[in-house]
């Protein structure tokens, strides 16, 4: 009902998260098998980091929005720029970002 109004704006920001979240844990499974699960260690820091700071501005400015926000802003860096930073998962840059576009440009073909 009108009692959850104010969360429509958190959830449209949190489901482009959800794309991210399930890259990082098909990644997970992917880099332990490769045998530098260090990494994830690393990328769970970063982004635990990165999610306190954003919220630490963001929500005294945009409330339950600007957590939202923050939140994505750290899965894309944690599972991203991560990897384009560090020489070691480099290669792995190229492999997330199929998982993400390949999709997506196959549903913009089909309509």
């Amino acid at each position: 009902g009108q009692d959850f109004d104010p969360s429509v704006g958190v959830l449209k920001i949190m489901v482009y998260g959800v794309v991210f979240t399930c890259v990082g844990m098909i990644y997970s499974n992917a880099i332990v098998l490769e045998n530098k699960s260090k990494h994830l260690f690393r990328l769970s820091s970063i982004s635990l980091i990165l999610n306190m700071i954003a919220n630490l501005i963001l929500i005294p400015i945009y409330g339950s929005n600007g957590a939202a926000f923050g939140t994505v802003i750290a899965q894309i860096s944690a599972n991203f720029v991560y990897d384009l930073i560090n020489q070691d998962t480099r290669s792995h840059f190229s492999l997330k970002w199929s998982l993400i576009y390949k999709p997506y440009a196959t549903l913009k073909l089909l309509r």
